[in-house]
């Protein structure tokens, strides 16, 4: 290469040179499958040309020289002396691999090996020839992206196309007709021109977007002027602009919880006008960072063609939804775990030509990717119309690794079957091959989809095919979370990872030991729980009313018990220091709305060092092992006069309040009108359930809180004072009185509690008299 050329230019090349091998993928997969079409021949020599020429003016003679090969062999494809058959696809498929193993070259070194191509090119003059190769001369590379090896990364290509109105769906000029291919061309610049004038006035040179074809369909934004709306800007600009919005919005929030209580009308009007400014500022840049899951999906043909040639299957890909728009950042670390599923659907999924004929199939399998938003999340479910997974297969190979016993996985249901799928080094594949088969990557696959605030969720029909969903937020930049505080320390927790918050008392029968270990017993189900106290290692005493975090991860539930829950807000993470990065249990820090600094928590890695992640046999164990599969979940009713009552909780609908004059009569049975229902009210003496006493008057309370109770489609409403807690209750216990919470209380089974209320319902006549 040229002295001449500064980095700025080279970096553009290899970026720009990356985007059109990307595809020219997708283009070959779809002129083999699809056969010769003159539109998309044309393109894809376009883009080889645009290669060479960028590659030539550079200097870089051994990617000028592949590139040229492979040029040869289109222009006679395209010129329909050839036909692009199967054995020259996997060449310029081939070719397309070595081109992007010389652009690494280029980028880490400056330079590229010239000897490297020599057999390939010398391949491809005989393809072009019209020579017949033996089948297997030439491999597409299996390794990188096709392999789809999981992967951590710690960073992100060089740059991203952003259009001039925060568009997601950038794309490039109209390739123009080039002249045929030829001699290979080495230009060289107008004597006496700059480098960089050079490289901006020579057609072929890193910016100029010549010869990069389009989608079928799809057209490139233009300005009125007739020039493109789009621009190239470097991703470590973008990253530094959303944090500068990050601060902006920080001390947006900070301003108006200072400014809450401010009668100054003035100073309010410019707060709300900085507020939605500084908002729209905020949607603005980050709808720069999004970009359609296309970006993502882009390789997927050539994965899927490359793999069904290696397991002997003929399968097709389709998609729905490719212009879902999704962060830049979540399509870095969505990118291999896709992949992963891309290859476990073809290997695992898709059966055999002949199987599928067999079993009335088409002997072409299918995979179908779909993509959506849906409630400020995007959903992308990836189906195959394979043979579905087999779980008692699965069970029974979870149990010959020796996974779990042959009587914990009789115990296991459906779902929990299917998260065996999920366990490390759980595999059924019969055999290694280079494919799969080794028990890496599911349960990588997951916690991937988690760490970046995501699902996975998998359904399954034998004979059938699977489908596996991917829920994931629409940005990572600014997170909804929760702040919690345990003494004086508060922290922040992600929401997405949060199910439920449940109130604790310092008597609390659901809070126990279980093999040495705190447990929360919560709905018939045991969640392994730890105390932020213990986390953080204070001393003291913790209140008596507290709360549990419940959160889900690695296909567990887990509580985090602390002191107390103060807000909600959404947050920017920031880096944490160089000391504070030596504690693991925090993922980062961020500002509050009241100007504070809070840590915040990583609750997979307090999980994971205090051992709360069951696995699948773990919790079969703990199911044969305890009596939570005989307890049900009962709602302590507290009634005037100190009676308690527990009923259902499935039988308890809602907690209501309302104004005491809303209560009105039938006769002498009080009733209220409840979402265009009249729903009769009761009382309970402490035995059986009797009609509401009601009040005229001064003696009637200004509000009245009341429960809901269910009976199939009739509503009745009990007058309480609280509803108390949830508890599970033996099922032998219904039926009589029992010591909850620390008090005596009646307990009644769904059966008992109908035929209380049944004399409460009201008839047709008591409603045609209403």
């Amino acid at each position: 290469m040229s002295e001449d050329f500064d980095d700025e230019i080279v970096a553009e090349f290899v970026t720009e040179s990356g985007e059109l091998l990307d595809q020219l993928d997708a283009t070959l997969v779809a002129l083999e499958q699809n056969g010769g079409d003159d539109e998309l021949v044309a393109a894809a020599f376009r883009t080889l040309h645009t290669i060479k020429g960028n590659a030539g003016f550079l200097g870089f003679e051994p990617v000028q020289r592949l590139a040229h090969a492979g040029e040869n062999l289109l222009s006679r494809i395209r010129d329909r002396v050839l036909q692009l058959d199967e054995p020259r696809a996997t060449a310029l498929l081939a070719t397309l691999d070595q081109l992007r193993a010389m652009l690494d070259e280029v980028e880490s070194s400056g330079a590229v090996q010239g000897s490297s191509d020599t057999e390939l090119v010398r391949t491809l003059a005989e393809l072009t020839s019209g020579a017949t190769l033996p089948g297997g001369s030439v491999q597409p590379n299996l390794s990188g992206a096709s392999a789809g090896v999981i992967v951590d990364r710690s960073g992100s290509e060089s740059a991203a196309m952003v259009d001039r109105e925060a568009s997601a769906d950038a794309a490039a000029v109209d390739g123009q007709a080039l002249p045929v291919a030829g001699t290979p061309d080495k230009p060289a610049p107008p004597s006496g021109a700059t480098t960089r004038e050079s490289a901006e006035a020579f057609p072929s040179a890193p910016g100029a977007r010549r010869g990069s074809p389009q989608p079928p369909g799809r057209h490139p934004p233009r300005s009125a002027g007739g020039g493109t709306t789009a621009l190239r800007v470097d991703v470590g600009l973008l990253d530094e602009l959303m944090g500068q919005v990050g601060e902006l919005v920080l001390t947006r929030n900070e301003i108006l919880e200072r400014t809450k209580h401010v009668s100054d009308r003035g100073l309010t009007n410019t707060v709300q006008r900085l507020d939605r400014v500084a908002t729209r500022l905020q949607e603005g840049v980050m709808r720069t960072r999004m970009q359609p899951v296309a970006n993502m999906w882009a390789k997927f043909p050539r994965i899927v063609r490359d793999l069904g040639h290696t397991c002997g299957k003929k399968v097709r890909i389709t998609f729905a939804g490719e212009e879902t728009g999704l962060d830049k950042a979540l399509i870095e670390a969505l990118r291999d775990p896709m992949t992963h599923l891309l290859r476990n659907a073809v290997d695992h999924g898709i059966e055999r030509p002949d199987a599928r004929v067999a079993a009335g199939k088409s002997a072409t399998g299918t995979i179908h990717l779909s993509a959506r938003q849906q409630s400020g999340r995007v959903i992308i479910e990836f189906s195959d119309d394979g043979g579905g997974i087999d779980l008692d297969r699965v069970r029974q190979r979870a149990v010959d690794k020796g996974l779990l016993t042959s009587a914990a996985a009789d115990a296991l249901d459906r779902q929990a079957s299917l998260e065996l799928l999920f366990s490390p080094g759980f595999s059924t594949a019969e055999s290694v091959s280079q494919v799969s088969g080794r028990g890496v990557g599911m349960d990588v696959v997951k916690t991937n989809i988690e760490r970046v605030g995501g699902k996975l969720e998998v359904e399954t029909e034998l004979g059938a095919g699977s489908t596996f969903r991917i829920s994931v937020p629409l940005t990572v930049a600014i997170v909804p979370s929760l702040i919690a505080r345990v003494d004086r320390h508060q922290f922040v927790v992600p929401q997405a990872a949060l199910d439920e918050i449940v109130a604790l008392s310092a008597t609390d029968e659901r809070c126990i030991e279980l093999s040495g270990k705190s447990v929360l017993r919560l709905r018939g189900e045991v969640v392994a729980s730890v105390d932020m106290r213990t986390v953080l290692e204070l001393e003291g005493d913790p209140p008596r009313e507290r709360h549990a975090l419940v959160l889900q991860g690695n296909g567990s539930r887990y509580a985090l018990v602390v002191d107390a829950i103060e807000d909600t807000a959404e947050i920017v993470i920031k880096p944490l220091g160089r000391l504070l990065e030596q504690i693991p249990i925090y993922a980062g820090s961020t500002l509050l709305p009241n100007g504070g600094v809070a840590l915040i928590l990583d609750p997979l890695v307090v999980a994971q060092r205090h051992d709360l992640l069951s696995t699948v046999a773990e919790k079969a164990t703990k199911a044969d092992d305890t009596v939570a599969a005989c307890r049900d979940a009962f709602a302590t009713l507290r009634f005037p006069g100190a009676h308690r009552l527990a009923v259902p909780l499935s039988s308890l609908h809602r907690v209501e309040e309302f104004h005491s004059p809303k209560i009105e009569r039938i006769g002498d049975r009080p009733v209220i009108q409840y979402r265009d229902h009249i729903m009769p009210l009761v009382d309970f003496d402490g035995h059986r359930l009797v009609p509401a006493a009601y009040h005229d008057g001064e003696e009637a309370p200004d509000r009245i809180s009341v429960a809901v109770l269910c009976d199939q489609d009739r509503q009745i409403g009990a007058l309480v004072e609280d509803v108390e807690d949830v508890a599970e209750v033996e099922r032998r216990h219904a039926g009589r009185f029992d010591v909850l919470g620390g008090s005596v209380t009646r307990v009644w089974s769904a059966q008992e509690l109908a035929v209380e209320l049944a004399p409460y319902h009201l008839d047709e006549a008591e409603r045609s008299a209403a």
